[in-house]
């Protein structure tokens, strides 16, 4: 199966499929349903929904409330690190841009996972992480 990776960058879309993230990063990617155990934040979901909490940075914005979910998916790799961020569902807010890359920035900034395993052995899985953004 293709699997079709964008960012918007200047409303420009950028695909890759799961061979090029395979020949990238030099060893097959897994989906995470295929994997015996998934990748795991340190501390588990709770966790990994404090650190966005904590990390993600709002513009200045005057105005109004607003409430967006970005998706985006990563690489957890075999040693538990998060590499090529892409975001595979923009939310629908003014100043998407700063929200897209603020999402990648923020998941690329993650501390190590566990990895997920195939076998008992670590490998490389695909995930997605929503990513919420609010003002009240």
């Amino acid at each position: 199966a293709v699997f079709n990776l964008y960012y918007k960058q200047k409303d420009t879309l950028i695909y890759n499929t799961r061979k090029d993230l395979e020949r990238m990063l030099g060893g097959k990617v897994y989906q995470c349903n295929d994997c015996d155990e998934r990748p795991e934040f340190p501390g588990g979901a709770n966790e990994l929904m404090k650190f966005l909490g904590k990390n993600i940075n709002y513009p200045p914005i005057s105005g109004d409330h607003f409430h967006t979910r970005i998706l985006v998916q990563c690489v957890i790799d075999k040693d538990g690190s998060v590499k090529d961020a892409k975001v595979i569902r923009p939310g629908d807010v003014m100043n998407g841009d700063y929200y897209v890359r603020e999402s990648i920035r923020v998941v690329s900034s993650m501390p190590k996972w566990k990895p997920g395993k195939v076998g008992g052995k670590p490998v490389a899985c695909l995930f997605t992480i929503p990513v919420m953004f609010r003002l009240l």
